[in-house]
């Protein structure tokens, strides 16, 4: 799947946790998994990728702080991670 550049899984009723090698996707540039029942910390989806412009995991049970490895989105437009149970406060890094 190196060429796929979008990945939309939003509303199914996907769960478990959300599969580490969607961050090494390297020419992914949109990834939506809004409305699903994904549960654990977001995996470092900006690792190895850095071509992500949106991501959007916005109706989910993701818990935990948001990674730092989100700094290294360079082209990273949009973020929506509304509607999760994410224990973090706004980090001050993101602003960056």
């Amino acid at each position: 799947m190196g060429k796929l550049i979008l990945l939309d899984l939003s509303h199914n009723y996907f769960s478990a946790s959300v599969p580490h090698c969607l961050g090494s996707m390297a020419n992914l540039m949109v990834l939506d998994l809004r409305k699903n029942n994904f549960t654990g910390s977001l995996p470092p989806l900006c690792a190895h990728n850095t071509s992500l412009s949106t991501i959007v995991v916005n109706g989910n049970q993701f818990e935990g702080p948001i990674l730092v490895s989100l700094l290294k989105c360079d082209s990273l437009e949009v973020l929506d991670l509304g509607n999760n149970v994410i224990s973090d406060t706004f980090p001050a890094w993101l602003g960056s």
